[in-house]
């Protein structure tokens, strides 16, 4: 094989998606090296201590063995994976690489072109993923003046201009995403992406070319971030984690133009979500902190609720104990001050009291698990059996996660029926889901059932989920 390069230190994202493809390193050598035969590339042959290298010491192979690890891990997992989420150098990567645009123009410009690129890529089935080259620690950088920073002086013409949009125009546009943002937790992500996507192209294009009051341009850039933050959601969901990322960054830059610090703040809270599933808590938590400080004078109770369970959750990804108990703490004393949720923003119409209890279970359950401590079992089982009965029908997602959550907890105690039973009701609500990230949790479940195979009401468990995962890749 080629020289391989070393960055001396694990690699964590490799780790992330190889721990949830449920291969061995002798099985990923052997899929790595028939696939670069079947290619032609004969002098490609690793073994399992390659791939302990590149687990364990980040070693970096040349190419073409991060782009076949990609494919390999794509269809293992259901993402659409690319070399740079396996923290390995793209090859397709563009000379010119993303840029984070600055300016109202610069911001329009950046979404079609990202939308375009999008919707020409799926209608061509082309499947290329070219890695975002703009690390977490450069974002930060560039969206910390947010939170000093007032919104761009926008275009404005006359009122009386003919064919000027108006804020009924908007209204139509926002009640749309409305509908998008139901189906996504009702079938999941897969289902509706292109959809979202097309439907951006077609508001930004409003923003490009249309004539509007700057009030009524300002209530259009916000309705086009939510829309970007739509579609980078739903490419989350739908496992295609860089795309997700382009279309968040984006979405919080329209946001900046728009004036709204809340809509800024939930996308940068999507935006810690997608680095923390990626494996990546120490980038999320600082996304949510400056989310919290970006909103710190203008966020409703239940906003601040929710940044500060988000916080909790990456802090006890961390295993930083005592920095989560006090996010708790927090997110429980800013939620019982929360209003009538029907008067908050479309965006925050998710973060409800199940909501609330199904994130915090799984902090418990962080806890639990990552620090051995039994104490946090408890309080893990309560919260997500209160989401389990609290959630509303409709959010099948959620529900589905609940439920997967609630069986997770069961065996990590040790009680392998209650949670096969459990699961059993998940594995029910994911049947229409098109939804990697739920996918993924299936595979959690199944790791993690191991040590309770022969248990009947396991076994049969494992089985079906198998079942159920064969097609996952095509879903």
């Amino acid at each position: 094989m080629a020289t391989e390069r070393s960055t001396n230190g694990p690699n964590e994202r490799l780790r992330h998606w190889f721990e949830l493809s449920g291969y061995s390193k002798h099985a990923l050598a052997q899929e790595v090296t028939r696939r670069a035969h079947a290619d032609g590339h004969n002098h490609v042959a690793p073994d399992g201590s390659r791939v302990r290298r590149w687990l364990v010491d980040g070693e970096q192979p040349r190419e073409p063995v991060p782009t076949i690890l990609a494919r390999v891990l794509s269809e293992r997992t259901g993402a659409r994976l690319s070399p740079g989420d396996l923290g390995m150098a793209n090859p397709l990567d563009d000379e010119a690489g993303d840029r984070i645009p600055h300016g109202p123009a610069a911001t329009v410009e950046a979404i079609r072109r990202l939308s375009r690129t999008d919707m020409l890529r799926d209608a061509t089935s082309a499947p290329e993923v070219v890695a975002y080259d703009i690390s977490p620690e450069e974002l930060l950088t560039h969206l910390q003046p947010w939170v000093h920073n007032s919104p761009s002086s926008l275009h404005s013409a006359s009122p009386d201009s003919g064919g000027a949009l108006g804020l009924a125009d908007v209204n139509r546009v926002q009640a749309v995403t409305e509908v998008f943002r139901q189906l996504d937790n009702a079938h999941g992500g897969g289902m509706s992406r292109g959809a979202v996507i097309g439907q951006l192209s077609w508001a930004n294009g409003l923003l490009a070319n249309g004539t509007y009051s700057e009030q009524v341009s300002r209530a259009l850039f916000s309705t086009v971030a939510d829309l970007s933050g739509m579609a980078g959601w739903m490419s989350h969901d739908a496992g295609a984690c860089e795309d997700a990322i382009r279309y968040l960054v984006l979405a919080v830059q329209a946001a900046k133009e728009s004036g709204d610090r809340n809509l800024a703040a939930h996308l940068l809270q999507c935006l810690a979500r997608v680095y923390g599933y990626i494996g990546q808590p120490e980038a999320a938590l600082e996304f949510v902190t400056l989310a919290l400080y970006g909103s710190r004078e203008t966020a409703t109770p239940r906003i601040r609720a929710g940044l500060y369970a988000l916080e909790g959750r990456f802090n006890a990804m961390l295993r930083r104990d005592r920095e989560t108990l006090r996010s708790i703490g927090h997110t429980h004393d800013a939620f019982s001050s929360a209003g009538n949720i029907g008067e908050e923003p479309g965006f925050v119409s998710y973060l409800d009291t199940s909501e609330l209890a199904s994130t915090l279970g799984e902090v418990h359950l962080f806890l639990a698990r990552a620090l051995e401590h039994p104490q946090h079992v408890v309080p893990a089982i309560g919260l997500l059996e209160s989401a389990v009965a609290l959630r509303p029908p409709e959010r099948v997602r959620s529900r589905a996660f609940d439920a997967i959550g609630l069986c997770r907890v069961h065996l990590a105690i040790g009680e392998p029926e209650t949670a096969a039973a459990t699961a059993t009701s998940a594995l029910e609500l994911t049947s229409t889901l098109m939804s990697v990230r739920v996918t993924n949790r299936l595979r959690d479940v199944m790791r993690e059932s191991e040590p309770y195979e022969k248990t009947p009401a396991i076994a049969s468990l494992r089985e079906r989920i198998s079942d159920r995962l064969r097609p996952a890749a095509g879903r």
